[in-house]
């Protein structure tokens, strides 16, 4: 009976203390807010009961922790069975929010030595890398360290795998959802470090720090989302972005020589790796220049870029107000082959611009060397001088003088007078000379240039200058016939002679001095140097001589009168002077009075 009144008292106790329970202490703030965790009847709902265990109770509330569990992932579905069951080893509760429900205790228990580097190694989708290894753990889970959780909140899970589930997609979700895959982790997402470019177009060079929209700008055939879109992608050529300096000219030329596209041969003089299309890293070859309408033959083939081009490699680029062709003409300017002087001196100082070469070196030098020169006689026949004779022989500086530092070439005299000495003492330059004669001025009125011994005078010329024209057999003769050359020279070195005006002088006298009136026989009486021979003669008997032929004498030969008699000196003579003019001269005047009688006669 005892027995049973003590049973009795004792669960009158329990009912009357399970009436007034209380917790052993206060529930952390994040549970203290949850209405269904009050009282009595919330310590079933953590603790469980007969039909649900503490660890089940906790899952119920915890569904993502349950999740984990069931799909044998995170943190907690990686716990061994033990240590799963005890929730409450790793999570204190019932300290009145004194001792955090998630310390470093609990990660210790789970065998994570240190929070601050957790490697996320149960979070297989999302590795720690690069620089998310760097950063602390509230960075990305902003609740780790709250004090307290609202319903629905949570310190470590339901964080997306997604980048953009914590940083701006800048590209609207029209990349996808892989951002590392072009970033990565390791660098600043500008760098876009681990995106792999397509083969055909790495990006070096000038190309590897650009910003995609660069090259890839929205809303265009080219956008990074229009190319996803693409079966095939192919690399653009440097035309289709950049502008060119060059004229369309230059470029097609480009295409001919090396085989190429028109938009495809940037590549052939500038490296597309260097971070600027201009000097230094353009570099023309040399089979490419003549596009350039400068073939770069001999002796340019040997030159480097800034021997011709100053700029080449040291001039800054003009700024970009200025347009691109004429940024480019400044650096490179062009020149034409022919126009040697762009970069070579001229020596002549301008005296060929306004002749027939119109100042191009060329014309008169080889491209490999300025001497000797190439200019020859025929150009020289279209000057004001033409070479002709032996001026042809004569060297170059004989004629063209230094005139100070500089040979002179234009003007220069064509008198010749001013180069070789007028031997004639200007007497046939008066007032009272022509100074022109047939075309020719100057010493050309009578002499050629093959020869001062040589003269080119008419007979009418010769008349003017000597008085004495040039008539009949003379027009024939050589010079020499009638000047003969004297033994010795005069005071100017000539030994031209002297032609005596007689005949006489040079022509033999068949008549012995017959004619001779004082110191000079006048041939001229009888004949005339116009006629071929001295048989023509201009003798008229009745004009010309004492004796008047009558009408028997006329029908005589001049031989019937005119005997040859015998010289003292031997040969003989037609005599002509002195003849008798008295019958009995002539004839037997005994014979003659018989043929007057028998009427016939005499003669």
């Amino acid at each position: 009976m005892i027995a049973v009144v003590s049973l009795f008292l004792v669960l009158v106790v329990a009912l009357w203390e399970s009436e007034r329970l209380t917790s052993p202490g206060a529930l952390h703030p994040s549970h203290a807010g949850v209405t269904e965790l009050q009282g009595k009847a919330g310590c079933v709902v953590c603790h469980g009961d007969n039909e649900i265990s503490m660890a089940d109770a906790c899952l119920v509330c915890h569904d993502s922790i349950h999740e984990q569990i069931i799909a044998s992932g995170g943190l907690h579905g990686s716990l061994e069975l033990d240590k799963l069951m005890a929730c409450e080893a790793c999570h204190k509760e019932h300290a009145g929010g004194a001792l955090p429900l998630v310390a470093d205790f609990s990660f210790h228990k789970s065998d994570i030595a240190d929070p601050d580097h957790y490697d996320h190694r149960y979070a297989a989708e999302f590795n720690l890398t690069g620089r998310h290894k760097e950063i602390a753990c509230e960075q990305c889970h902003l609740l780790a360290t709250a004090e307290a959780l609202e319903a629905g909140q949570r310190r470590f899970l339901g964080l997306g795998q997604d980048c953009s589930s914590c940083h701006e997609d800048p590209h609207e979700g029209g990349y996808g959802a892989d951002c590392a895959s072009c970033h990565g982790q390791e660098h600043p997402f500008e760098n876009v470090a681990e995106f792999n470019h397509i083969s055909a177009f790495p990006l070096t060079g000038g190309h590897d720090d650009l910003a995609c929209k660069s090259c890839h700008e929205d809303r265009t055939k080219f956008s990074i989302v229009a190319l996803q879109k693409s079966s095939s992608v192919e690399p653009r050529l440097c035309a289709e972005c950049h502008n060119s300096p060059h004229w369309p000219a230059f470029i097609r030329g480009v295409a001919f020589i090396s085989g190429r596209p028109q938009n495809d041969t940037c590549s052939l003089c500038h490296d597309p790796e260097s971070k600027s299309f201009l000097s230094p890293a353009a570099e023309m070859p040399q089979e490419l220049h003549q596009a350039t309408g400068f073939p770069l033959d001999a002796p340019h083939h040997e030159q480097s870029c800034d021997q011709c081009h100053e700029t080449f490699g040291h001039r800054e680029p003009l700024p970009d107000t200025v347009d691109l062709q004429s940024r480019f003409a400044v650096l490179f300017p062009g020149r034409s082959q022919k126009d040697c002087r762009a970069c070579h001196g001229d020596p002549h100082e301008g005296q060929f611009d306004a002749g027939p070469t119109k100042g191009l070196c060329i014309a008169c030098h080889e491209a490999t060397h300025f001497a000797p020169s190439t200019y020859s006689i025929d150009q020289h026949a279209e000057a004001r001088f033409p070479l002709t004779g032996a001026h042809q022989a004569v060297a170059c500086i004989e004629c063209h003088k230094m005139d100070g530092d500089m040979l002179r070439f234009v003007p220069i005299t064509s008198v010749c007078a001013d180069c070789h000495e007028d031997v004639h003492g200007g007497i046939f330059d008066g007032p009272d000379k022509p100074v022109v004669v047939a075309g020719r001025e100057g010493c050309a009125r009578c002499h050629v240039t093959s020869s001062f011994s040589e003269m080119q005078l008419t007979s009418q010329e010769h008349g003017f200058w000597t008085g004495y024209p040039l008539r009949g057999a003379h027009v024939t003769a050589l010079c020499i016939d009638c000047h003969k050359p004297e033994v010795l020279p005069d005071k100017r070195g000539r030994t031209f002679g002297h032609a005596d005006r007689d005949c006489a002088a040079c022509h033999e006298n068949p008549h012995a001095g017959q004619f001779r009136a004082g110191e000079r026989t006048d041939c001229a009486r009888c004949h005339s140097d116009e006629t071929e021979t001295f048989i023509a003669t201009l003798f008229d008997h009745q004009r010309d001589s004492r004796f008047s032929l009558d009408e028997h004498h006329r029908t005589l030969d001049c031989s019937a009168c005119h005997k040859p008699i015998s010289l003292p000196s031997g040969g003989e003579v037609v005599r002509y002077l002195p003849l008798g003019m008295e019958c009995a001269d002539c004839h037997d005047t005994r014979r003659l009075k018989e043929f007057e009688r028998q009427g016939r006669p005499g003669l």
